[in-house]
């Protein structure tokens, strides 16, 4: 559940040693992509984006989904600070 848990793991062995995570670099908590980022165009000018990004799975209703989708999208604007609504 953090990233120390994960600093003793055996990645590969090298003439017999183990080589651990943690010798390899950090291993810290965070999210998985910090560097990452969105941008989209509006009124002339670059802003920042909050991308959702959703995939229907095998089975499902196209227009079930989307119309699911549809409907938290207030919710979602909810959940985000004022700066990006």
């Amino acid at each position: 559940m953090n990233a120390a848990a994960y600093r003793s793991i055996i990645v590969s062995y090298r003439e017999g040693s183990p080589i651990r995570l943690e010798e390899l670099g950090q291993v810290i908590d965070g999210i998985e992509d910090d560097k990452a980022a969105s941008w989209f165009y509006k009124d002339g000018q670059s802003k920042r984006a909050v991308v959702l990004a959703i995939q229907r799975q095998p089975g499902t209703n196209t227009m079930s989904v989307t119309g699911n989708v549809k409907k938290l999208l207030p919710t979602f604007r909810n959940e985000l600070p004022p700066r990006w609504t």
